[in-house]
């Protein structure tokens, strides 16, 4: 930490917790790293000195949250639960991506919403203070290490709490449902909710707490019509990352679907239709109909912009789809074009699911497709520097390269002198 005394003089604190100013003598201080290695190292103080010192007290790599998440990912157990699919699992790793922090499996989730239309949206993963404050661990007992007790309204009574196992529960309220997912653990838990497979997104409460047996998410849903479904039946799955173990547990939820409805009625404005001649139908603002067996609308997505459903943008851009992250990309093997349409395109503008697939490119993948930087220019289904581009190239109306005459050239230079007197 650098301190300025009234001297003037640019002081330091080294490792060991010495003050002393710059100087060219060297100085001596044990620095312990985090490891088992401690050395005497000497140091000599210059401008350079606090890019050779850590602040942090050692030095230790640490690695990013996609390499932390993809290394866990391949750690995962399958055995205990044979019928953990594919799809899950891509479901958790699109919900864990939406915003990658440091220490992304000890994070509290709590919602944060951003409005769309009359819906809102679960945008991603916050902590307070970085990390979640717990208790200090029973390590004799081997109790999981909880918080006080229950406060979350409707939960039902003798919940189940095992270890790496969850369990689900669900209460109806009129019209709607409230999901509970209980599960005991040791150090971490991460709880996770989907729906037909897809990450759940369009609900009207989220809310996660501790409690001495474990861990309680729950997730309220007002009205089940405003879901999508093909059969009549939402299946929901909690899954949970229990101290680096995955599982999951489903729950089928049926509810009464109808389209007929009565002028003015609450039939159709739960889910953003209007009635029409006794039926519900989808108009204005919430034109998009998605597929499901009962009408139920949303309004139009665009590429790179928030969605919920493919069908949101289908209706504005084909060959697209709404990716596990929340916004609208083109299909794999398509690109998008200056127009936002997607055509089969491979380079610069092409779909991507990481960096990986647009390095051949030397481009990033931003919003799931290749976009070159602002210091390049897409030249060939390749993204190259404007530099490189414009030298040698010709001018609109000329017969030749770019070139600055020798005349010219002793022009500028005897301008420069005059004005340097």
């Amino acid at each position: 930490m650098f301190s300025f005394p009234p001297s003037g003089a640019l002081r330091y604190r080294t490792p060991c917790g010495r003050s002393i100013a710059f100087s060219a003598q060297p100085v001596r201080c044990k620095v312990v790293s985090r490891g088992p290695v401690r050395a005497m190292l000497p140091l000599r103080l210059s401008v350079l000195l606090p890019l050779l010192v850590a602040p942090s007290g050692g030095f230790r790599w640490t690695p990013g949250p996609k390499v932390e998440l993809s290394q866990f990912l391949q750690n995962v157990s399958r055995q205990h639960d044979p019928r953990l699919s594919g799809a899950v699992r891509s479901s958790v790793l699109g919900i864990l991506e939406r915003q990658p922090v440091h220490g992304l499996l000890l994070q509290r989730r709590r919602p944060r919403f951003r409005p769309v239309g009359e819906m809102q949206m679960f945008r991603g993963l916050v902590t307070r203070g970085g990390r979640m404050p717990r208790a200090k661990q029973d390590r004799r007992s081997g109790a999981p290490i909880g918080g006080p007790a229950l406060t979350i309204k409707n939960s039902p009574q003798n919940m189940k709490f095992e270890r790496g196992k969850p369990h689900v529960y669900h209460v109806r309220i009129d019209k709607g449902v409230q999901l509970f997912c209980s599960v005991a653990y040791q150090s971490q838990v991460s709880i996770f909710w989907t729906l037909n497979g897809k990450p759940l997104e369009d609900y009207d409460q989220l809310s996660e707490e501790s409690v001495p047996e474990g861990r309680v998410s729950s997730v309220l849903i007002k009205s089940l019509a405003r879901l999508p479904t093909m059969t009549g039946v939402y299946t929901f799955n909690c899954t949970t990352l229990t101290d680096y173990d995955l599982a999951t547990v489903h729950l089928d939820v049926s509810a009464p679907l109808s389209d007929s409805c009565q002028e003015h009625g609450p039939e159709c404005a739960e889910r953003m239709a209007v009635c029409r001649g006794g039926s519900c139908v989808c108009e204005g603002y919430y034109k998009v109909r998605l597929a499901s067996k009962h009408v139920t609308c949303r309004s139009e997505a665009y590429l790179e912009t928030p969605c919920m459903y493919d069908e949101q943008c289908l209706n504005t851009t084909e060959h697209s789809e709404c990716t596990s992250r929340g916004w609208c990309a083109c299909l794999k093997g398509y690109g998008r074009t200056e127009g936002h349409k997607c055509v089969p395109k491979v380079g610069a503008r092409s779909r991507c699911n990481s960096e990986e697939d647009c390095a051949d490119y030397d481009a990033t993948c931003i919003l799931n497709h290749c976009t070159c930087f602002s210091h390049k220019k897409e030249v060939n289904d390749r993204c190259v520097n404007l530099a490189d581009h414009l030298e040698g190239s010709k001018l609109p109306y000329g017969s030749g390269p770019c070139s600055c005459p020798a005349l010219s050239l002793l022009m500028v230079a005897a301008l420069l002198l005059r004005l340097a007197q």
